[in-house]
């Protein structure tokens, strides 16, 4: 068992207490430390060194092996602890909070505009009208953690809540994947994403917006929400601080890992004409053929069998680390402004670089099990109705791209969040499940009517259908809720409106 202590409580250096993660004095009370009668001090000390260190190694391995559940419910309750109590749903009068509004067509620039220092001119992104706090009057509204709440509107459009704030997450995530700024780049067809090490030759002000999206996935984490910017292991494992290994390039490049690490430590750099230099251009589109030295005078010296282990960890470091130091800087720093030092400290012991990954981003996948589970019915009778089996069983039927599109349309999520549907958020940040209910009446009789959400609350109304009107029971109804469910999310996932 492991035990999840109260900050400023001491247990083994969790909770923020005499000993944090990596550093402690104290050996643990059942661990003997032997000592000569010759022994200096200094090796005492050393000795006492060791002794912590095996013992908070012990306890990471344990925390580390933590349900993700426990993992978000303890980064919620420390982010809460440091920061303060949050509101995340509409600002409280007394607490600094953001309240925006974007354009949808330059998202990425609006949050630039509002986590930057400079003075508000009314340019840019947004009416730079922060809700208090350090937001108003200066450069940028996320320049304090928001904990009277974020409420974003888009110019032009009367909705505004919870959804809306989710679909601002999602462009400004959309907008940081474009292709067009060369943020990042992907080795597995946009799954995950890592910075690309020539961003700065389309972006120049590429480092501004890393350290932007950095501030606005730590806001999201306070606030319990998702960015669905989903980071490679290996660049949340450098936010954390964790150290590099080999196996860090599979997660950037699996391609790479394969045909040349794991090659070359199987069968030796033999008959490979290897280099200690590696491409400056992964792309092939910037700086053809140009080549960066791992080592001084690396063009021309040849690895060999005896040097193989070193060349790997050279190569592996400039794809990890050295190739996009500036952009990790970035982020780091924006992430660091929300998240305080020692918070980082228990978060580095706590997760792994997939954990924060997931936390950032949500699950990668829709369980849909999980989501049958986990949703409630705005009235008891309907967890059995014949709409309600028509449902689930038309969503059977859907792939992912569906299911996203449902979910979308329904809560404002492209992503479930990070544990799975259970941790659902509704308007005021609190748990709300999601929900189905039915349309009001008359409409949900009336032929061809289409679903309905209050993504705000994570509620979907559906048409009722009659046993026998669309074919032979359920599979009939199916397929006639599974034909509303596209027409309806195809043409009602963008913007929001009042009711």
């Amino acid at each position: 068992e492991a035990s999840l202590n109260a900050p400023g409580q001491s247990q083994g250096g969790v909770g923020g207490g005499d000993r944090s993660m990596g550093g402690g004095m104290e050996p643990s009370s059942n661990q003997e430390v032997s000592l000569s009668p010759a022994v200096s001090p200094e090796e005492v000390l050393l000795q006492l060194r060791r002794a912590a260190a095996v013992d908070d190694h012990a306890i990471c391995g344990v925390l580390r092996g933590l349900d993700l559940n426990v993992k978000r419910q303890w980064m919620l309750e420390m982010l809460r602890w440091e920061l303060g109590p949050v509101s995340a749903g509409i600002p409280v009068l007394g607490l600094p909070g953001v309240n925006l509004t974007c354009d949808r067509e330059q998202p990425l620039e609006d949050l630039c505009h509002h986590c930057s220092t400079r003075r508000s001119d009314g340019s840019g992104g947004g009416d730079g009208d922060g809700g208090g706090g350090e937001g108003e009057g200066g450069g940028g509204a996320f320049l304090a953690p928001p904990r009277g709440g974020v409420l974003i509107s888009f110019r032009g459009e009367r909705g505004a809540g919870a959804a809306v704030r989710r679909e601002w997450l999602s462009l400004v995530a959309a907008s940081a994947c474009d292709r067009s700024n060369l943020l990042f780049i992907s080795a597995d067809q946009g799954v995950t994403l890592h910075p690309s090490p020539l961003s700065g030759e389309v972006t120049p002000e590429h480092l501004d917006y890393f350290a932007a999206l950095g501030r606005l996935a730590a806001v999201a984490l306070y606030h319990g929400e998702t960015l669905p910017l989903r980071l490679t292991a290996a660049f949340c494992s450098r936010l954390l601080g964790h150290p590099m290994a080999l196996d860090d390039l599979k997660s950037i490049d699996p391609t790479l890992h394969k045909n040349q690490v794991v090659y070359v430590q199987k069968h030796g750099p033999g008959g490979l004409g290897l280099t200690w230099e590696d491409t400056a251009d992964p792309t092939g589109v910037f700086r053809p053929g140009t080549m960066t030295p791992l080592v001084p005078g690396g063009a021309s010296k040849e690895v060999t069998p005896q040097d193989v282990d070193q060349y790997l960890r050279a190569l592996v470091a400039h794809r990890v680390v050295g190739s996009v130091r500036d952009q990790t800087a970035a982020f780091a720093a924006g992430f660091g402004a929300v998240v305080p030092p020692q918070l980082r400290t228990r978060m580095k012991g706590m997760l792994g670089g997939a954990d924060l990954s997931v936390l950032i981003a949500g699950a990668a996948a829709i369980e849909l099990d999980d989501w049958r589970a986990h949703a409630a019915y705005a009235e008891a009778p309907m967890a059995s109705s014949f709409t309600v089996q028509c449902f689930w069983r038309a969503m059977e039927t859907f792939d992912q791209s569906q299911l996203r599109a449902v979910l979308q349309f329904a809560t404002g999520l492209s992503s479930p969040p990070a544990g799975g549907f259970r941790n659902l958020v509704g308007y005021m940040g609190d748990a709300v499940p999601f929900t189905l209910g039915e349309l009001a009446a008359p409409r949900r009789d009336q032929a061809g009517a289409l679903p309905m959400a209050h993504a705000c609350f994570n509620v979907l109304r559906l048409p009722r259908l009659q046993e026998g009107a669309h074919g032979a029971g359920v599979a009939g109804g199916a397929q006639e809720m599974a034909r509303r469910l596209r027409i309806a999310t195809e043409c009602g996932t963008r913007g929001f409106d009042d009711f």
